[in-house]
């Protein structure tokens, strides 16, 4: 199950290693469900990027971007916050800015952070 800050209402989402992006939006899709089971809100999700951007990792990258958001756009309401490493490439950057548009025209709040995960937390 992705991380769950105790006390928040904030998800942190990233890939195991070995993990496909089938499983990851599996296992995200399975930790939301649970979470609506519980009348949790999510206020913030956090999606840590890594920095390949080959066409399967992107593919993968927008896949669970568009889950994230059909989750928190609407009555849900919440902050996807597409985060990556301090100084990514410009393909990444591009890639991220991408999603990021295609968040808000989805309706969702959406915020790029870049930098180590204890930076995410603010």
């Amino acid at each position: 199950m992705p991380l769950m800050s105790p006390g928040s209402a904030t998800l942190f989402v990233a890939q195991r290693e070995h993990e496909s992006s089938e499983e990851l939006v599996a296992r995200v899709r399975a930790a939301l469900l649970g979470l609506d089971e519980e009348r949790r809100r999510i206020a913030r999700v956090i999606f840590a990027c890594g920095p390949s951007t080959d066409e399967r990792t992107r593919g993968g990258r927008a896949k669970m971007t568009d889950t994230l958001v059909d989750h928190l756009s609407g009555a849900r309401g919440g902050t996807l916050v597409l985060a990556s490493e301090r100084h990514p490439t410009g393909a990444l950057r591009s890639d991220l800015v991408e999603l990021a548009e295609r968040a808000l025209a989805a309706g969702t709040d959406v915020t790029l952070r870049f930098g180590q995960p204890s930076d995410m937390a603010a």
